[in-house]
């Protein structure tokens, strides 16, 4: 049986653990590119996406990376996937000294923005190895030209195709002059990281690792948000060990401790469960956050191994999860607790979870989990009860509520149900058009020689599925002890071939009469319901 639904809690669990122990970039695109969080320009140096790996990049790739040519000569050659040092392009004066352009360092003094300021001075040591950025950033010259304090303005909140416009405008109203170097730099910087994201958004893997090797300055430890969206890339794309390269990246060179934790249950997203223990030892278990890191590693875990019984996981995750629920914090633990009991050979210890889990807080899948307890102990009334609610929640809970109730309309020794609990699976099973709940109607009905009944029920269960033998066969034994000896032939002559149980009953002889009527004491006058079809 599917086990869907606790991975979908789990997978919420999960979700909310990794945003709650790093805050993802919720900023402009235009800050997100380029946010640094250290000067140091050895802390930037990407992570290498081999291009012997990522094949050539598509005509929409590069047309979407491609720029106007009135403003190519403005910005830097991408750098190459291995080496930064010697990428980028600079301008020389008179005496061979690269001149670094530094108007995206006077815009963000001007702005007293600190963080912005040292972002930008290890992007450019990382392009001008040889250039000394000033001792003291918010002394520099802070004056920008207003039309360029505009541009800066458009870029800082993220409106590039404004931003593209207006350069545009400029230059034709000046041919001669020039947008800033470093204003075009991280303008093309910025779009493929928008592109990306898009992309990754979309299931557009491909196209994701395509863009990430034509931007590695995207690719480090100051946007790990990217380094994520390009491993999940590799992994979705069949490359799951470039995957794993990305994450151990991010393991081995990020100083960022609750990014590194984060990187881990990302990971466990789409690794399997060998591959995500390699990069647990990447980790120091002292790092704060290390043990609510490994419970929800444990509640992912486990959620696995209840969906493919054949997982062998190590088992102090499940005595993590153990632990947990007995520590009473989360349903979900119950819950998780009690499916892997079931389907791991110890289901005389899932009730007491289940049970646990439904006094905390009920779901489909927790009520799904006890009422397969219940039916398994014989106890089909209480596992009717139980699903009724939540019948209608997930396809999972709907095939658990049809099990139960057939299971109690075939009841052995047969019960008598009480009537509303009649109704209620009789209107569900026109709701659904079951034809193997409509059927066990019928088989109950006969069982109560409540014959009028029995054959509507059969007639509808076949109506509903023309082909199907045991509801024929119920119908020609209800025409039987009704004496129905025309419609009998008819149906036999139509079965005959195809059902040999049908083929060797007799029909009833030409005149003769049902004897006795519908036993009404123990259905309680039990009919079809008008949308049944006789």
């Amino acid at each position: 049986m599917s086990r869907k639904p606790i991975i979908i809690i789990a997978s919420l669990v999960f979700v909310l653990a990794v945003s709650s122990m790093v805050e993802l970039r919720n900023t402009t695109p235009a800050l997100a590119a380029f946010q640094m969080e250290q000067g140091d320009a050895s802390s930037a140096l990407p992570f290498s996406m081999a291009a012997s790996q990522l094949g050539e990049a598509d005509d929409a790739v590069a047309a979407t990376n491609q720029v106007e040519p009135s403003m190519q000569t403005t910005s830097p050659e991408k750098p190459t996937f291995s080496d930064l040092s010697t990428s980028g392009s600079s301008q020389s004066g008179p005496t061979g000294e690269t001149m670094v352009d530094e108007s995206a360092l006077r815009y963000f003094a001007s702005k007293g923005d600190l963080k912005r300021l040292k972002a930008e001075i290890a992007r450019l040591q990382l392009i001008y190895p040889s250039w000394v950025p000033p001792t003291d950033p918010m002394a520099i010259d802070a004056k920008p030209e207003n039309e360029s304090g505009a541009f800066w303005s458009l870029y800082s909140d993220g409106q590039f195709a404004q931003l593209r416009a207006k350069i545009v405008e400029k230059q034709q109203q000046e041919p001669n002059w020039l947008p800033p170097e470093s204003l075009m730099s991280l303008l093309a910087q910025a779009e493929t990281r928008q592109r990306i994201v898009n992309g990754s958004d979309l299931g557009q893997y491909e196209l994701v690792t395509k863009l990430a090797a034509t931007e590695p300055r995207l690719l480090t430890c100051n946007d790990v948000d990217i380094l994520w969206r390009v491993a999940e890339a590799f992994v979705k794309t069949q490359r799951p060990q470039r995957g794993i390269d990305a994450y151990q990246y991010v393991l081995a060179q990020c100083d960022d401790q609750q990014e590194r934790l984060a990187t881990v249950l990302k990971a466990a997203q789409f690794l399997p469960y060998g591959s995500v223990q390699n990069l647990i030892e990447m980790i120091d278990p002292q790092t704060n956050g290390y043990d609510a890191m490994m419970s929800n590693l444990a509640r992912q875990f486990v959620a696995n191994a209840n969906e493919n019984a054949s997982l062998e996981i190590s088992p102090h995750y499940v005595e993590r999860i153990e632990k947990l629920a007995k520590d009473g914090a989360r349903a979900e633990d119950f819950g998780l607790m009690g499916w892997y009991n079931w389907l791991h050979g110890k289901k005389e210890s899932a009730e007491p979870y289940f049970r646990a889990a439904k006094a905390k807080k009920d779901s489909a899948d927790i009520s799904q989990g006890l009422a397969l307890v219940l039916m398994e102990k014989g106890e089909v009334g209480e596992a009717e009860e139980l699903l009724y609610p939540w019948r209608k929640e997930t396809s999972e809970a709907q095939e658990a509520y049809e099990s139960a109730a057939i299971g109690l309309l075939s009841s052995d020794p047969i019960k008598d149900i009480e009537e509303a609990v009649l109704n209620r699976i009789a209107t569900e099973a026109v709701d659904q058009k079951s034809t193997v709940i409509a059927r066990q109607f019928g088989w109950y009905a006969s069982h109560f020689k409540q014959f009028d009944t029995a054959l509507v029920w059969f007639q509808t269960a076949l109506d509903w599925t023309v082909d199907d033998e045991p509801a024929a066969y119920g119908l020609a034994l209800s025409y039987q002890a009704l004496k129905k000896s025309d419609e009998f032939a008819s149906l036999w002559d139509k079965w005959q071939r195809r059902s040999d149980r049908i083929a060797k009953l007799q029909p009833p002889r030409r005149g003769d009469k049902a004897k006795g009527g519908v036993a009404a004491v123990n259905c309680h006058n039990r009919s079809a319901p008008s949308g049944a079809s006789a």
